[in-house]
């Protein structure tokens, strides 16, 4: 006879997982992936076509499209129609074990014709296309334009719907500028144009510099992951002139890779957002690393290698970029892992402004740059944008650098690197009102100046003032002589 289970044997984890999920309606929490990898293991390709078409649905919905299914266009059937900001999209998903030849493309080229110029052809099928048909579309793309996805670019927006949009507007591109067919497994649509070496990011006004007077590229020290950036501006974004608060504004930059989040710098930099004395941090499990200037921040991201042989073997970077605008201030915030791919996590440029802009026009045009859909809001901020503290007992610093400006023909000491006082002192130890830093070093700002020639014997703690954005807090440390 065989054994009866007993009763009170729980049950395995991949059974709770299925029974979960039978209760939850489809949702973000939906691996749309391994749904599709489900379906590839399917023999019957009338019901594979079918939960396609369905994951395509969903896609397109969480992309932000209007989508139809089976709409009526003229007498042809379409799958799918589908439409944002972008324009019209009449969708054709195949799945058959060969690659769709010219007649796919022909009926799609049709039914395109019949909507109008408007409407752009999507050939999703999952073989992808044969060498005929691709010179096909490409022979009569000023008659209809067809784009095709194929199996790794399914891949790529069942991960991440929010890549449609763009994926689109770059196969698109491919087609009507470069007379090409791109799909998904030849790589161009990860591998983006490098960007022009001649190109330099806007060096710092700003100098760190060692107690000899020698520039260093930045400051190392112990620390670990925290959200903190020191920085020697740090604009009240609260109103100056009634009571009120400031608003923020947080959009992706649409970078998957550090090359690409140098290029948003870049763009940045090219409309007008960069300035000359933003600062930076690039902290690991055991060290961080600070510095001023887009230029030298540009120039130790990729030396990633020389971060790892100085004893830290974390395999990502935490990284923040602060810097100074017209009414208000953002950081740029990401992950980057340490390897050759340099993957980053979905790069954040949050801003902390006075007020909603009334010409909203270069803030736009700017996100616009970036080809992320434009979701951005502007929020209110739920308390004072700046919050203060000081110590009493205003501990004596000990100084291993300065960081230094040139005004007319003199050059100043503006601020000191000094070590964190409070670092590794236990909770409680600590004022009360102290960031919980993860540096054991402070970049500070002089509440006096003095020149660079003439440094003083003694620095101490005086205040500090912090700012939280998008998964960082800007902080500016003020020391006194």
């Amino acid at each position: 006879m065989a054994d009866t289970p007993r009763p009170d044997t729980p049950p395995s984890e991949a059974a709770l997982d299925a029974d979960l999920r039978k209760l939850l309606p489809p949702g973000q929490w939906d691996d749309l992936e391994e749904r599709f990898d489900r379906l590839m293991a399917d023999s019957n390709p009338w019901a594979r076509g079918t939960e396609l078409e369905k994951l395509l649905v969903q896609v397109l919905r969480r992309a932000h499209f209007r989508v139809e299914h089976d709409p009526a266009t003229a007498d042809r059937q379409i799958d799918l129609m589908a439409s944002s900001r972008d324009g019209t999209f009449l969708i054709e998903s195949k799945w058959t074990n060969s690659p769709s030849d010219v007649d796919v493309a022909d009926n799609l080229r049709v039914r395109v014709k019949e909507v109008g110029r408007q409407a752009v052809g999507v050939l999703i099928t999952v073989a992808g296309v044969t060498g005929p048909c691709a010179a096909r579309i490409v022979r009569y793309r000023e008659e209809a334009l067809i784009v095709v996805l194929d199996e790794t670019d399914i891949r790529l927006v069942l991960n991440n719907p929010h890549e449609l949009s763009r994926l689109l507007s770059f196969k698109r591109m491919q087609l009507e500028m470069a007379g090409r067919v791109d799909v998904g497994a030849d790589g161009r649509y990860w591998h983006r144009p490098a960007v022009d070496t001649d190109y330099v990011l806007p060096d710092s006004t700003r100098q760190i510099v060692d107690l000899e007077g020698q520039p260093l590229t930045a400051v190392t020290a112990v620390g670990n992951h925290s959200p903190y950036v020191f920085t020697l501006d740090l604009p009240n974004v609260d109103s100056r002139f009634s009571w009120g608060y400031g608003v923020t504004l947080d959009v992706s930059l649409g970078a998957r890779s550090e090359s690409e989040l140098l290029d948003a710098l870049r763009r940045l930099n090219e409309h007008g957002w960069l300035s000359r004395h933003a600062h930076w941090t690039i902290q690991k499990a055991d060290q961080v690393w600070h510095g001023v200037g887009a230029r030298t921040f540009a120039a130790i991201l990729p030396k990633w290698r020389d971060r790892l042989s100085a004893g830290s073997g974390d395999s990502s970077e935490i990284i923040t970029l602060f810097d100074k605008i017209d009414g208000g201030w953002y950081t740029v915030t990401t992950g980057v892992d340490c390897d050759e791919a340099r993957r980053a996590a979905e790069p954040v440029l949050s801003f902390q402004l006075e007020g909603v802009p009334v010409d909203q026009g270069p803030l736009r045009h700017l996100v616009e740059q970036f080809e992320v859909p434009l979701r951005g809001f502007y929020r209110p901020l739920a308390a004072r944008a700046v919050t203060r503290g000081s110590s009493q007992d205003r501990p004596e610093l000990e100084v291993v650098g300065f960081v230094t400006e040139r005004s007319g023909d003199r050059l100043w000491t503006i601020g000191v690197v000094a070590k964190n006082p409070y670092y590794g002192l236990a909770y409680g130890k600590q004022p009360t009102s102290w960031p919980w830093m993860e540096s054991g070093v402070l970049v500070c700002s002089l509440r006096s100046q003095h020149p660079a020639d003439e440094p003083r014997s003694r620095y101490h703690l005086f205040s500090w003032a912090l700012a939280s954005a998008y998964d960082s807090t800007a902080v500016k440390i003020v020391a006194e002589w």
